[in-house]
């Protein structure tokens, strides 16, 4: 009863693989970018009895981007996923998202209007993305997004700028401006509403652009001459300097203090004679005429993700580690302290608060912080702020209760986090088990979990075993360095387990092994080269539930396997298959084991021009295949059979939604009302429990649950 998320990806921050994995009995959610297929639209009386997906978690995400208005206005903007969330009490609670931005692209820059908050600015990129193939079949997406009711939606600003690195808008509300990133390091600016940008004339590339939230018309750009002021809306520009402040320095940010009109503060980054990176903060309280500096004492090899000014002069500096902690001096960089209570978190935004002299907002790995007290203690603070990037999700069940076990990552780190929610209640971190992630949940004591480590490429490496629900680990008899691509538990008898590994440096010498005695000792079932098999991964390993000796496998090359004796021997299938075309998903009906539906799409070669898909079923363990669907045409990354109504079939289309159908694959229907448009990756897992309920992970929105009982 268990899924995976990404588990085939060697990098979180790569991109997606080819092929899905397989669909146990609904359990199984995977992502991939296999199958292309379209449904037919919705009728009106289906639209009206269809329920709704509602987000249940985890809270929190990767916030990457800030920006904030009087009045406790505040937007935060994730990593992955086009994902823009509003707070309208100053960080508190947040609403959902709202919809057109590109959920398979990077957010790289957030403004939002002054005097004008419903009005942002937002800039996407899919440079990082790690979905970057799906964006090429919808075409270039990347660019400035606008909205003008407050983020519920957003429009693409046609021809406006692309490979945005930061966003500042004019205090009077009159421009905003867009920087390119380091190769172009142009600034182009609009008017907001306008649709229309022109390039500014820049002195130098630049590295920051800010805003002057005193003088209008007043920006500052950071370049790697130093540091330029306009005071005309960029048409022309001064190079400051005086006093320490050198004018061939890199300067990385600036800002200035929201109670104190002049009152400068840039933050400069340099290497010294041994390479070592090192920081400056200048500070000129006369308007750029003289400015004063002090070092940063950053760790030896850290970097400087952001800092912000509180009134007064109070500076807050966040080291991306969240071991060090943040860096506060009220004396402009004379003395430094690390700040108490600062959040155990790698920040990666920070910003004071406009209007208000003590609150400070900062987004990092694990979610959005909130300090009342200049930054002196923080608390988290992600109340309906749903923007986790989950790298596994399984469920388990006592019987009376169900147990969902969630990983998510450091986009930046790969270290995991951990999350265990049951039965409908909150969901909680699991500390013992910060540094795994859960790739199987015991199908009778959802107590154990199998766990393993997380590298810093995102690979699963080695295997692991708690008994007390992640708190701690032991390590078990499989091969520690090898790459664990599928895993599976014997749903009759769960001591019987099956890993699948890979290896980065070539084909692993084993790359099936089974264990009888829950992992202790393992027993190779497969060598390098085996007969018969024309590949070096897989998909998937499906076990039949009715007869569990009974194994099929999809090979990444979309072959299908079959064994009979436990996975001692294997046989290809391809009887009944459409000749050119691959088996990418398999799906077993929970009441006949006997029926399988597979979803075939085409080679890799083909993937430029959509092919014809199809949904095929075999009624007799894939002896033969009837074809159910024919013509569709879309990405379809997970197929599933409703256990309780097995004519009832759910497809996932990758960033695109979720459709069902009721008459055994003839038909397919939308059904993802709720859903943010987009956000969908692929897969189901269904409540053992209550079975009316089936869960879905969003592309960076966590969690979607749906009861179809309700209206």
């Amino acid at each position: 009863m268990s899924f995976p998320i990404r588990s085939d990806s060697k990098d979180l921050m790569g991109q997606i693989p080819r092929h899905s994995r397989l669909a146990s009995q609904g359990m199984e959610l995977c992502l991939a970018a296999a199958l292309f297929v379209s449904a037919a639209p919705a009728s009106a009386a289906q639209a009206g009895r269809q329920p709704s997906w509602v987000p249940i978690g985890p809270e929190g995400g990767a916030i990457t981007h800030l920006a904030a208005a009087p009045g406790g206005i505040v937007y935060a903007g994730a990593l992955f996923g086009g994902v823009v969330l509003r707070s309208d009490d100053g960080g508190r609670h947040w609403r959902p998202p709202g919809s057109g931005l590109p959920a398979s692209l990077l957010l790289t820059a957030l403004a939002v209007v002054p005097g004008r908050p419903e009005i942002v600015y937002a800039a996407v990129d899919q440079s990082a993305s790690p979905r970057s193939e799906s964006v090429d079949a919808g075409g270039d997406q990347r660019g400035t997004y606008f909205s003008t009711d407050g983020g519920r939606s957003w429009l693409p600003d046609v021809g406006g700028p692309r490979s945005v690195v930061a966003m500042a808008a004019t205090v009077e509300g009159s421009a905003v401006y867009a920087l390119t990133s380091y190769g172009d390091g142009c600034v182009y600016r609009t008017t907001p509403g306008s649709r229309s940008w022109s390039r500014v004339a820049l002195p130098d590339v630049g590295v920051s652009i800010t805003a002057d939230p005193h003088r209008p018309s007043t920006l500052y750009l950071g370049a790697a001459s130093g540091l330029y002021r306009t005071r005309d809306g960029g048409e022309t520009w001064s190079l400051l300097g005086g006093g320490s402040l050198p004018t061939h320095n890199l300067i990385m940010m600036v800002a200035v203090d929201p109670m104190e009109a002049g009152s400068l503060y840039a933050l400069s980054r340099t290497f010294g004679s041994s390479g070592r990176l090192s920081y400056f903060l200048f500070h000129s309280p006369e308007d750029g005429l003289s400015w004063v500096s002090h070092p940063v004492p950053l760790l030896a090899g850290g970097f400087a993700s952001s800092f912000a000014v509180e009134p007064g002069g109070k500076v807050l500096i966040a080291p991306y580690s969240p071991a060090t902690g943040l860096l506060k001096t009220d004396d402009g960089g004379a003395t430094w302290a690390a700040a108490p209570g600062e959040p155990r978190d790698a920040i990666w935004a920070l910003l004071a608060a406009p209007g208000e002299t003590a609150n400070v907002y900062a987004g990092g790995s694990r979610g959005f912080w909130l300090s009342a007290d200049a930054g002196d203690r923080w608390r988290a603070s992600s109340a309906g702020l749903y923007a986790q990037v989950l790298t596994s999700v399984r469920i388990g069940s006592n019987g009376s209760s169900s147990f969902l076990y969630a990983s998510a990552a450091d986009p930046f780190t790969g270290n995991p986090f951990l999350f265990r929610r049951e039965s409908g209640g909150a969901w909680k971190a699991v500390r013992g088990g910060a540094t795994y992630a859960v790739i199987g949940v015991d199908p009778r004591r959802p107590e154990i979990v199998y766990g393993s480590l997380v590298d810093n490429s995102g690979n699963s490496v080695g295997l692991w075993k708690s008994y007390d629900g992640g708190l701690t680990w032991f390590a078990l008899g499989f091969p520690e360095g090898e790459l664990i691509d599928v895993f599976k538990i014997d749903p009759r008898s769960p001591d019987t387990l099956y890993a699948y590994a890979g290896s980065q440096t070539g084909p692993p010498t084993c790359p099936l092994s089974k264990s009888t005695d829950g992992g202790k000792t393992w027993a190779c079932l497969l060598t390098t080269p085996y007969t018969g098999f024309s590949f070096f991964d897989t998909s998937d390993l499906l076990i039949d539930p009715a007869d569990t000796s009974k194994l099929y496998l999809v090979s990444s090359s979309g072959q299908l396997y079959i064994s009979r004796n436990g996975g001692a021997a294997w046989k290809p299938s391809a009887l009944g298959l459409i000749p050119g075309q691959e088996v990418t998903i398999l799906a077993l009906d929970p009441s006949d084991s006997r029926r399988l539906y597979a979803a075939v799409g085409c080679p890799d070669e083909v993937d430029v021009v959509p092919c014809a898909a199809s949904v095929l079923v075999s009624n007799d363990s894939a002896g033969s295949w009837t074809l159910r669907a024919d013509g569709l045409t879309g990405a379809i990354t997970s197929l599933a059979v409703d256990p309780r109504e097995p004519r009832t079939l759910y497809s996932g289309v990758s960033l695109t939604g979720i459709f069902r159908s009721t008459d055994g694959g003839l038909h397919w229907h939308p059904f993802d009302a709720g859903l943010t448009p987009g956000s969908f990756i692929g897969g189901f897992l269904f409540d053992p429990v209550q079975t009316s309920i089936i869960y879905t992970v969003t592309d960076a929105e966590g969690v979607y649950m749906i009861d179809t009982r309700q209206p």
